[in-house]
């Protein structure tokens, strides 16, 4: 049997051969929402794990096809694994060490210009899932198409960092609720309202399994709109019983909308978004007035 003496460093930059390794960067960034940094990341962490494979890879290929190893297949599925829950997190950390949120209750401190403030405020929807994909421009000039204007009071239920880019003078909004269960967003929030110089904000934390509007001290009873943005699918699979509550949400009129793509692949998920958008309208005993669409996203608009 012949004996190989190479033996691999697990810190070598070189872990896996320079072809193979542009072959599953392209493979994972094909299937998943990730670029090749990530993707280059992930397959070295995962290989570095098993050193005996490293070996076996260099001395075998090309030799032999060492991508039908059962090592090397579990060692691409550990890869994609980790890209999926990098995706999937709620929140991603900006680049660098830079710290957004205080870096903007800075910038409202310091009475800084808007345009600052606004660009701050993009980078921050940036760092959350739920916002990074969403163009605002198109978003909010689409539902002012379908609601009108003004709307004067507007509560956002399950809003993540959203109302950072709320258009509150030119929707002539007067009172805006937001609503999350993250402390970190609804204190970010909180530092971001004092900009809003004709709004009155309010950031409420809640826990929506255990929330009731009655025992909510809101202001007014009914409001013009609710934004209920990619929230009912997400409530749907992970906790039905919270839908009651939100089909009960005090407004005249309500945006909810669902992922025409899935957040981590390149998937289109519209028809099991749609189905669950359309048990909770059933849910609510409303009508549909009017069907809403941008890049990415797309819902219905209840009366």
């Amino acid at each position: 049997m012949k004996v190989f003496a190479y033996k691999m460093h697990v810190n070598d930059d070189h872990l896996m051969p320079d072809d193979l390794l542009s072959q599953e960067i392209q493979a994972i960034c094909k299937r998943y929402k990730t670029g090749p940094e990530a993707a280059r990341a992930a397959l070295l962490d995962a290989f570095r794990a098993q050193p005996g494979l490293i070996e076996a890879i260099h001395a075998r290929h090309p030799a032999e096809d060492v991508t039908r190893l059962r090592a090397y297949k579990n060692a691409i599925k550990a890869a994609r694994k980790q890209i999926y829950y990098q995706l999937r997190q709620y929140r991603r950390e900006p680049p660098g060490d830079i710290d957004l949120a205080a870096r903007l209750a800075a910038q409202i401190a310091a009475g800084e210009p808007d345009e600052a403030i606004r660009e701050t405020g993009e980078k921050l929807l940036k760092t959350h899932t739920s916002t990074a994909e969403r163009d605002s421009e198109a978003f909010y000039e689409a539902l002012f198409e379908l609601a009108g204007k003004p709307i004067t009071r507007v509560i956002d239920v399950g809003c993540g960092l959203q109302p950072l880019a709320y258009p509150y003078d030119a929707a002539s909004t007067r009172l805006y609720t937001a609503i999350d269960g993250d402390h970190a967003v609804i204190r970010t929030l909180e530092v971001f309202a004092p900009h809003l110089k004709s709004t009155e904000f309010a950031a409420i934390q809640a826990d929506l399994a255990r929330f009731r509007w009655d025992e909510a001290a809101l202001s007014p009873a009914d409001y013009d709109l609710a934004l209920l943005l990619k929230l009912i699918p997400v409530v749907a699979r992970q906790n039905r019983d919270i839908l009651k509550c939100l089909a009960e949400v005090p407004a005249q009129r309500i945006l909810i909308t669902g992922n025409i793509e899935a957040l981590t692949r390149y998937e289109h998920i519209r028809a099991r978004e749609d189905k669950a958008l359309r048990a909770f309208i059933e849910l609510s005993g409303r009508r549909i007035a009017g069907e809403f669409e941008t890049p990415g996203e797309f819902g219905y608009f209840l009366t």
